[in-house]
């Protein structure tokens, strides 16, 4: 009878401790609900206007969002991203045209820190300097991607690490002290720079297919 007892408590523990794996597996196995829909999102950068031509960052994503994971309540879990890009355009303001001018990351998923709407745009001798969020150090704080493009070449103007890539650097660097250790703030008292409101307003009309989005769903 004793023995008896005792397996029935085994079984009702082993039932519900493998009760309790499946609920927490469960989002893992099957992380997505039938007919869940993919999300695209926009965030467009601050800009810079120069002779009637408008550039700027804009940052595309396709994501679905996961089943949550239950441990006592329910913990969120990331999306899963399908495309993470960050491109760079010229607006013409004149004839409405949007120009494509380069892909900077196409690398999903980013990592949490990289933001193209957290960017600093100036008119410079060499060109158009921008820097955007990419990433953080825990000794330097956070870092940026810093590019130089160069109008009349078109590209951009190699970095100091021998490229034209992704070249991070922080706030003390040389390098974002020569372009913008005197940006001056609030960000409309720099020369051009337009907010990310006005370059999201002046893009509303732009027709789809001139973004051309490299959509995979």
């Amino acid at each position: 009878m004793f023995r008896r007892a005792c397996l029935g408590v085994v079984a009702v523990f082993l039932l519900g401790f493998l009760s309790l794996v499946g609920l927490l597996l469960y989002p893992v196995v099957f992380p997505f609900r039938a007919g869940q829909p993919v999300h695209e999102r926009v965030v467009y950068s601050y800009g810079v206007e120069e002779e009637g031509q408008l550039y700027f960052l804009a940052e595309f994503s396709e994501s679905r969002s996961r089943r949550p994971v239950w441990f006592i309540m329910p913990i969120e879990r990331s999306p899963k991203y399908y495309t993470q890009l960050i491109r760079w355009y010229r607006y013409d303001m004149d004839s409405e045209e949007l120009h494509l001018l380069a892909t900077l990351r196409d690398d999903a998923p980013f990592p949490s820190q990289v933001n193209a709407g957290r960017s600093k745009f100036r008119i410079v001798e060499e060109g158009i300097a921008f820097a955007y969020a990419s990433g953080w150090d825990s000794d330097l704080g956070a870092l940026y991607d810093l590019r130089v493009w160069d109008r009349e070449d078109r590209a951009f103007l190699e970095n100091d690490l021998g490229g034209d890539g992704i070249q991070l650097v922080d706030r003390d660097s040389d390098l974002y002290e020569r372009y913008f250790g005197d940006y001056a703030s609030p960000y409309w008292d720099n020369p051009g720079v337009v907010s990310r409101t006005d370059v999201r307003t002046m893009l509303e009309d732009v027709p789809d297919g001139q973004w051309n989005w490299p959509r995979s769903q």
